[in-house]
């Protein structure tokens, strides 16, 4: 197992190195902890001490993780930015389905027909025909 102070060495230079402009981070109430060591160390990475460190900083939900803690203890996934994702949806399935040990059977949350009735979802959520959805953890105008 690797340390909090190593990975956040590591997120710290990798956010360094691509300087990007726009962080995606696993939410921070997922029930697998990897996601929760993941958003706190990108936390410290992307800290407000320099220039440029990124303008925003997004959670993203995963199936089977963001929803399945202690609802009403833990934190809620509530988004407010949505990504339209009509165009590119059977790209996404597509990479998903290359991911064979994650991939389950229908009615399983980790199926490809789950993932894109989520993406319905929350397209319709914004009136596209599917959408992402994300928490803003920080913005910077």
């Amino acid at each position: 197992m690797i340390s909090g102070a190593e990975l956040n060495r590591v997120i710290g230079e990798l956010v360094e190195s691509l300087a990007p402009d726009t962080l995606f981070v696993p939410f921070l109430g997922d029930v697998h902890v990897d996601h929760q060591r993941i958003f706190q160390a990108a936390m410290v990475a992307v800290r407000p001490r320099y220039i440029g460190v990124p303008a925003r900083v997004l959670a993203y939900e995963t199936l089977s993780e963001t929803n399945w803690y202690a609802p009403g203890i833990t934190p809620a996934f509530v988004p407010d930015t949505f990504i339209d994702i009509g165009e590119t949806i059977e790209t996404k399935l597509r990479a998903f389905a290359c991911f064979a040990s994650q991939v389950r059977e229908f009615p399983d949350e980790r199926s490809i027909r789950a993932l894109e009735a989520q993406a319905i979802v929350r397209g319709a959520t914004v009136f596209r025909r599917a959408a992402e959805a994300f928490m803003t953890v920080r913005q910077i105008w």
